[in-house]
């Protein structure tokens, strides 16, 4: 009794002096079809998952906002209405449960927009110049009290992609070359650009504290933060978003650092997004 099987044929006319014939191959693509099978589920299985993660990223975050903002109003209660009878020790426990609280709720968001950047909107054409200014007047109250320089080259391109998720990239850049400054040191950005025929490069060069050698990847990573939160706040999400949205536009990103001497972060971003 023979068994069913898949194939793929081929079929070759030749013409001979003794007459016309057919020459057929035949190939069994059994394993084949179960292979393509068996990652097609696989694929189906994680899509699945992740809408899955999605959704439990949604409700976890509001469910842990509410509380969080009551904890954050009473702090705030006790602190308005009894700051004259709290001693100086109770000031200190209330002013350190606002401050984590806050940051808490901070982290939740940046998860949650972590995860929303699996979905970026359609692309369109974004001005990078109208961008950065947006950026910019957000930055205002940090620039002032930074004194910092930032400096563009006029005029920067407009480039096909994901407005919020270029907004999410530049901000953060521009955010940690402002934050990160060397003591006594006025920080000074630089916003540049360079394009060939496949990509736009951009670069954002600032004049900060910068980073070892063997640090110069791993920032990329969630959640990896290489200085303590008393010095410089931050979650160790930012650069994790830039990594993502980066990717999301068929580029690249990368820095150049000396320890003491600032940083270059370099990003590239496909001039055929698809």
């Amino acid at each position: 009794q023979g068994e069913l099987f898949l194939v793929s044929s081929s079929i070759t006319p030749i013409s001979l002096s003794t007459g016309f014939f057919l020459y057929i191959v035949l190939k069994d693509i059994t394993k084949i079809k179960a292979l393509e099978l068996k990652a097609q589920l696989t694929l189906d299985a994680l899509k699945f998952k992740n809408e899955e993660l999605q959704e439990f990223a949604y409700i976890t975050s509001h469910d842990l906002q509410e509380p969080l903002r009551t904890i954050s109003s009473f702090t705030k209660l006790i602190n308005d209405e009894h700051k004259d009878e709290l001693s100086e020790d109770l000031k200190t426990y209330i002013n350190f449960i606002s401050e984590s609280s806050d940051r808490l709720r901070s982290l939740i968001a940046n998860l949650l927009d972590y995860t929303r950047l699996g979905n970026l909107e359609k692309t369109t054409l974004v001005d990078c110049n109208v961008l950065i200014k947006e950026i910019l007047a957000d930055f205002t109250v940090s620039i002032s009290e930074s004194k910092s320089k930032i400096s563009l080259a006029a005029p920067l391109p407009t480039i096909t992609g994901s407005k919020v998720g270029l907004r999410i990239l530049f901000q953060n850049l521009i955010s940690n070359a402002i934050k990160f400054k060397k003591k006594d040191t006025l920080p000074q950005v630089k916003i540049s650009f360079k394009e060939d025929s496949e990509k736009w490069l951009f670069s954002i060069q600032d004049n900060g504290i910068g980073m070892k050698e063997k640090d110069l990847t791993k920032i990329f990573s969630l959640f990896t933060r290489l200085h303590n939160r008393e010095r410089y706040e931050g979650t160790g999400i930012g650069l994790a978003y830039c990594m993502k949205v980066v990717k999301k536009h068929n580029g690249n990103i990368w820095v150049d650092s000396e320890l003491g001497k600032g940083s270059t972060f370099y990003f590239t971003i496909s001039k055929t997004l698809i």
